[in-house]
């Protein structure tokens, strides 16, 4: 992971001319009637085998609430339960630019005319999760698209996957949520995109993935609800080269599926022995893959990193 630097939004940050394809974007970034449904999870036991936690969640929405922001509208992003406001965006030509909160001043989100190996310099991102105004620093960093391809359970979206891990999704944002780190987090913490919606439509829905396009909004995660998923970190070798062995000590009846980043069954060979599942994703893309356990009514749900 790369080392980003901390900015203070207050600061004026200037940034120079940036060369970017004219290649075509099909789906705008919507500016009403979105919500992204999105959580973050600590570590609750340490490496070698770490699981994780859900401990906080947010539930982010551009209702079409307007703001004028040194002479140019934006939407407001706030979260639809609490209120809380999460600063303003606007999409120009392919590009989602972002104004964080107690600032005036403009970073780029993402940038969906990118091509494969184009570096897409100055992104803004929070390394952490907004949970409330101020309590995370925006940081920017370069990142470098590795592919891009055209979606069809998507609708023929644009994927944008980063060289660092994770991928953009045009009209829809990060894997990993709105305004969430473009890259995989190795550190005490975890957060994800769990579903968002456009227009009484649901977009991307992250583990259980319905039809997409299928009328309806996303189910918001409220203070009541307990999670019903640890996130672990069982499966290793971690970036593997395709074969993959989970510590799944003691008994029960165990029911295994592996799903890609966008939740779709994957075809893996799964073979269980005594202590170890050993799985084979070797006939896969590169990309990131959750493997889902459920064992005794307990569900855990585990990442691993496909390299070559």
């Amino acid at each position: 992971m790369r080392n980003p630097i901390l900015l203070t939004v207050v600061h004026l940050v200037l940034f120079g001319p940036m060369t970017r394809s004219t290649a075509q974007t099909n789906f705008p970034f919507p500016d009403s009637a979105a919500v992204w449904v999105q959580s973050h999870y600590e570590m609750v036991t340490p490496p070698p085998l770490p699981s994780f936690q859900m401990t906080a969640w947010a539930n982010l929405q551009v209702s079409g609430l307007d703001t004028m922001i040194n002479g140019a509208p934006y939407s407001q992003v706030t979260d639809q339960l609490t209120g809380i406001y999460h600063g303003a965006v606007r999409s120009a030509a392919g590009v989602v630019w972002h104004v964080p909160v107690d600032s005036i001043h403009e970073f780029m989100l993402y940038d969906f005319t990118a091509n494969a190996g184009d570096t897409v310099r100055n992104v803004v991102f929070y390394q952490g999760f907004p949970v409330g105004p101020g309590i995370f620093e925006p940081v920017v960093d370069d990142v470098i698209i590795s592919q891009v391809y055209l979606e069809p359970v998507l609708n023929n979206r644009k994927v944008l996957e980063l060289q660092s891990g994770g991928a953009w999704y045009e009209g829809i944002g990060s894997q990993w949520g709105l305004f969430t780190e473009p890259f995989i987090n190795i550190s005490n913490y975890y957060v994800q995109l769990d579903c968002m919606s456009h227009l009484d439509s649901i977009r991307f829905q992250a583990t259980v993935p319905p039809p997409f396009d299928l009328p309806g909004t996303c189910a918001l995660i409220t203070a009541s609800q307990a999670p019903e998923m640890t996130l672990e970190n069982n499966a290793y070798p971690n970036p593997t080269d395709g074969h993959v062995l989970l510590d799944m000590s003691g008994s029960g009846t165990m029911d295994i599926r592996v799903t890609n980043a966008l939740g779709h069954d994957v075809p893996a060979s799964v073979a269980r022995g005594p202590e170890v599942v050993q799985l084979d994703l070797s006939g896969l893309p590169t990309g990131l893959y959750l493997i889902h356990v459920q064992r005794d009514g307990r569900k855990t749900l585990h990442r691993i990193s496909l390299m070559r």
